[in-house]
């Protein structure tokens, strides 16, 4: 979002070119309704699938905290996303994947670096 934003911004010659509320309203609605799934994800309604994702502010590259959608925007990194909701099920809790073991996903992705790594010699 922050590079589109800016990117905006830059292309056009004018910094209110992309504001902060049009750039989120374009990663979560707009591109459920570019993808054609704006009937049943990109907002928060009932009956829709939402994915929630709740981001803490309260770090030093967040504040100080004006506009909390300027913020998001423009200054939260992925390490911020505390909780994480998908239809309803939480994946995310205090940061770390609820239903997905790490150490797994880690040893997997070592047995495939070194078979990507033999091939290429």
């Amino acid at each position: 979002m922050r590079s589109a934003a800016l990117l905006a911004k830059v292309a056009s010659g004018n910094a209110a070119a992309l504001p902060a509320y049009a750039t989120l309203r374009m990663a979560t609605l707009d591109g459920a309704r570019a993808l054609g799934l704006d009937t049943v994800t990109g907002s928060i309604e009932p009956g829709k699938s939402a994915e929630l994702a709740c981001l803490d502010l309260r770090v030093v590259n967040s504040q100080p905290v004006y506009d909390p959608v300027s913020q998001v925007v423009y200054t939260a990194h992925p390490s911020q996303v505390a909780d994480v909701w998908v239809a309803g099920r939480r994946q995310v809790e205090d940061g770390a994947l609820r239903h997905i073991d790490r150490n797994d996903i880690l040893s997997r992705s070592d047995e495939w670096r070194e078979r990507i790594a033999a091939s290429t010699h």
